[in-house]
C-alpha cells in the first residue's frame, strides 16, 4: 500500500515500478493464505473454487480500498488453470482438455462482464500467450536444447532484476536521447537499443549484487525456520490476516 501511495503521490517513487509489486505481493499473500489453510484440512476443490470465485467477482466490477489487488486476479488464475492443465496432462489428456476448455470458458466470461474494454483485450493476450506455453509444453525438452535459448535463459536468470530496473535506466536513456538527437536523424534509431544493451548491463549487475546473494540469504532463512517448526509459522500467518481483517473493520 505504501509504495501504492507514493507513486500515486506528486513525487516519483524511487521503484518506478512498484505500482505492480503491490499487486504481486498481494497475490502471493492469497496463495500463502491458501496453502496454510489447505493444510490444515480445507479441500484442494474449495480452495480453487474461492479462487475462481474471487476471479469472476473481480470481473464484475472494479475493486477499491485494501481489495484493490483482485482487479488482476483473473490474469493470475488464468495462469493457475493453464498450469493446472500441464500438470494433468501428466495423468489424462482428458483431463488436461477440461481445463483448457476451462480457460477459453474463463476468457469468454470475462469478455462479457469485464467494464472496461483495455483489460478484456489484456485478458485475451494473457489467454492467447498462456495456451501457447501449454502447447509447447511437450517441446520443452527440445525447445531448451536450441542454441538460442542459452542467451534467453540467462536473461531468465535476471528477468526480475531487469523489471525492477529497467525503467530506472531505460527510460532516462530514451528522454534523454530523444531531447538530444533531432527526429530526423538516422541516430535516433540508436537510442533504444542502447536503452535496452545499457538496462540489460544494470539487470546483471543488480542481480550480482542484491537479488542473488538476497536469495540465498531468503533459502538460508526459510530453511531453518521450517526445520525448527513448521506449525507455529501457519498458526503465525493465520493470525496476523485475522488481525489485518480486524484493523480493517475498525
Amino acid at each position: 500500500m505504501l509504495f501504492r501511495s507514493v507513486s500515486q503521490s506528486r513525487y516519483d517513487p524511487l521503484l518506478l515500478v512498484s505500482w505492480s509489486l503491490v499487486y504481486e505481493v498481494g497475490f502471493y499473500f492469497l496463495v500463502a493464505l491458501g496453502l496454510c489453510l489447505y493444510q490444515r484440512g480445507i479441500p484442494r476443490q474449495v480452495l480453487l473454487g474461492a479462487g475462481f470465485g474471487l476471479a469472476l467477482l473481480a470481473m464484475m466490477a472494479p475493486w477499491k480500498g485494501i481489495f484493490f489487488i483482485l482487479n488482476f486476479w483473473p490474469e493470475f488464475v488464468l495462469g493457475s488453470i493453464v498450469y493446472l492443465g500441464v500438470q494433468a496432462a501428466q495423468r489424462s489428456l482428458k483431463e488436461a482438455y477440461l481445463w483448457m476448455m476451462a480457460s477459453l470458458a474463463f476468457l469468454l466470461t470475462g469478455i462479457f462482464t469485464l467494464p472496461s474494454a483495455g483489460h478484456k483485450w489484456q485478458l485475451a493476450a494473457v489467454t492467447i500467450f498462456a495456451w501457447i506455453l501449454y502447447l509447447l509444453y511437450p517441446f520443452d525438452q527440445r525447445i531448451s536444447k536450441m542454441i538460442i535459448m542459452h542467451g534467453l535463459g540467462w536473461l531468465g536468470v535476471i528477468s526480475y532484476s531487469l523489471y525492477l530496473t529497467h525503467v530506472f535506466l531505460g527510460l532516462k536513456i530514451v528522454n534523454l536521447g530523444i531531447r538530444l538527437i533531432k527526429p530526423d536523424s538516422p541516430y535516433i534509431w540508436v537510442v533504444q537499443p542502447s536503452a535496452w544493451v545499457l538496462s540489460i548491463i544494470l539487470a546483471w549487475v543488480f542481480y550480482k549484487n542484491v537479488e542473488k546473494p538476497l536469495e540465498i540469504m531468503r533459502k538460508k532463512i526459510s530453511k531453518n525456520l521450517f526445520k525448527k517448526n513448521k506449525n507455529n509459522i501457519n498458526s503465525n500467518f493465520l493470525a496476523a490476516v485475522k488481525k489485518i481483517l480486524q484493523l480493517q473493520k475498525k
